[in-house]
């Protein structure tokens, strides 16, 4: 057993820090603020690839891919930035 329970985030300078386990474990109707697209959306690969999306969200939102919960992203300034782990990305 690598850690107990469910990683929930960290406290980073005062904010709250979502993790990924928590994206994955929720559902989409867990979730207040979303960002959904579909499997065929071109947006998709940019996120899994770790690349920046375009969105009017501010604060930290998930990305779902037809429903299904991927990971995080922060918005600000009509730009989402990408918070999918570097270990998972594609190339």
């Amino acid at each position: 057993v690598l850690r107990p329970g469910l990683h929930l985030g960290t406290l980073k300078k005062g904010r709250f820090e979502p993790a990924h386990a928590l994206a994955k474990a929720l559902s989409k109707d867990d979730f207040k603020f979303t960002a959904d697209y579909n499997l065929s959306d071109a947006d998709i690969i940019k996120y899994l690839k770790g690349e920046t999306l375009t969105g009017d969200i501010n604060g930290y939102a998930v990305v779902l891919c037809d429903g299904l919960p991927l990971g995080w992203v922060k918005g600000s300034g009509g730009v989402l930035k990408n918070k999918f782990p570097k270990g998972l990305r594609i190339f």
